[in-house]
């Protein structure tokens, strides 16, 4: 998994818990 990859998936959890 790279960087860039993580950093999404950090996101796409974040907008899914709001």
């Amino acid at each position: 998994m790279s960087p860039p990859q993580i950093v999404d998936s950090c996101l796409h959890q974040f907008r899914k818990s709001l």
